[in-house]
């Protein structure tokens, strides 16, 4: 009996000892996979006002947002897995409600780059678009439009080119386009979409492929979308087996 009651207590404290171990070798790899999945120390977000204007707001060729509604709005939205290191795009397109390029009063569309700090949550505005346009075509299509602001703040980001604005036209109507080129913090991880090629001809935005390389692209898009549309199902079995 006396046996018995020795091998249990050492099987006991072994046990004990082999939870201990156990327990100590998953803590470190939970602790390794916790460092590895840590959110950035950074946070990237684009502040969007407007007022009596049609907009729409692409970083890097993704769609942001698009409102052609008649509200005044400010929002403002995560913009960071979509952004790399180096040379990314902002680009807003405005125009007015007539379509005839000439603003009503009071119109104006503002979109600042922001990095927020996660643990401090203190945010810095370190580029962007204040864009103020009028009735006047030529003015708005000018770099007079734009009001310049000395608050920038490149702890989290820098402008690394002048703003830039066009005038594109169409049998519709006239669109304003504001392009932006910014670098953010370079040891900000990027996802894998965010170089991957660009397919848009919105808004005049073209493809970051030759025209040789999108135009099959597009047309194969097409005919896909369209078989969907028509429920062809022999066809989608055809082009995408």
């Amino acid at each position: 009996m006396k046996f018995k009651l020795t091998l249990r207590r050492i099987f006991t404290r072994n046990n004990f000892v082999f939870l201990l171990l156990i327990s100590f070798f998953i803590g470190i790899a939970i602790m390794g996979r916790a460092k590895e999945f840590t959110p950035q120390k950074i946070s990237y977000d684009l502040i969007i006002e407007k007022s009596n204007c049609k907009m729409t707001v692409k970083i890097n060729g993704v769609h942001i947002i698009s409102d052609s509604s008649d509200d005044s709005f400010q929002m403002e939205l995560s913009i960071g897995e979509y952004l790399r290191p180096t040379n990314n795009e902002l680009h807003v397109f405005v125009a007015p409600f007539n379509g005839n390029g000439q603003f009503v009063p009071d119109s104006f569309c503002k979109v600042s780059l922001a990095g927020r700090n996660r643990v401090t949550h203190e945010t810095k505005i370190f580029g962007g678009v204040n864009y103020y346009p009028t009735d006047d075509v030529k003015f708005n299509s000018s770099m007079q439009a734009i009001k310049m602001t000395s608050e920038f703040n490149t702890d989290f980001g820098s402008i690394v080119k002048e703003t830039n604005v066009q005038l594109r036209e169409d049998p519709s109507r006239i669109v304003y386009h504001l392009e932006q080129f910014f670098d953010i913090t370079q040891d900000y991880s990027r996802w894998n979409w965010v170089d991957s090629p660009v397919l848009s001809k919105k808004d005049g935005y073209s493809s970051s492929l030759s025209e040789q390389r999108s135009t099959p692209l597009f047309s194969a898009y097409k005919e896909l979308w369209d078989a969907f549309n028509r429920k062809d199902f022999k066809k989608i079995e055809r082009i995408a087996p």
